[in-house]
């Protein structure tokens, strides 16, 4: 069962580097990836760019729009995303679980 796992990250996005608590959250992520791959139920998965250099994209009359991102102020955002392929969804929530920011935010798992 393939399964989405949109990383919300709790933390203040900025381009002016990073801070003990996001470099010891980048360390533990790499440690979830190595899992994940040691597992072998890892399919695929990314970071993205910082939410300011988001695009918000609409249709009006037929004409596109494009507007600087991301359009509403938040105190998190979507940092990344991984795919697993897990037999079940108990699985995927035990992976979700086990994500480094888990314990300061929110885990979404969703079936491909």
């Amino acid at each position: 069962m393939a399964m989405g796992l949109p990383c919300f990250s709790p933390f203040t996005q900025t381009n002016s580097g990073c801070n003990d608590t996001q470099v010891a959250v980048e360390k533990a992520g790499k440690a979830y990836g190595q899992a994940l791959r040691t597992a072998d139920v890892i399919v695929g998965g990314a970071g993205l760019q910082p939410a300011q250099t988001a695009r918000i994209v609409s249709v009006r009359d037929g004409k596109r729009q494009v507007h600087d991102g991301p359009y509403a102020e938040t105190k998190g955002f979507i940092g990344g995303f991984v795919i697993i392929d897990v037999p079940n969804l108990d699985a995927a929530l035990e992976w979700a679980a086990r994500h480094p920011v888990a314990p300061d935010s929110q885990e979404s798992c969703a079936r491909f």
